[in-house]
């Protein structure tokens, strides 16, 4: 993941985090995860690393990598 640009998540914003994106809680960027469905009360997420899949509240993410 070199050379890779985080865009902090302001919550204000109309654009926070969609389907698809690429997402971390952590401000050192890992774990990433893929944003597979996402709502106001849940965020469900795959490890890009070990393909888990995770749940967890929205609010916990911070980063989203920019395209």
């Amino acid at each position: 993941m070199a050379n890779v640009e985080w865009l902090f998540i302001d919550k204000a914003s109309p654009r926070t985090v969609a389907r698809g994106d690429r997402v971390s809680a952590d401000a050192g960027g890992l774990p990433v995860y893929e944003v597979m469905e996402i709502n106001s009360d849940r965020a469900w997420l795959r490890d890009e690393v070990s393909h888990r899949d995770v749940v967890m509240p929205p609010h916990l993410l911070r980063w989203r990598i920019l395209r």
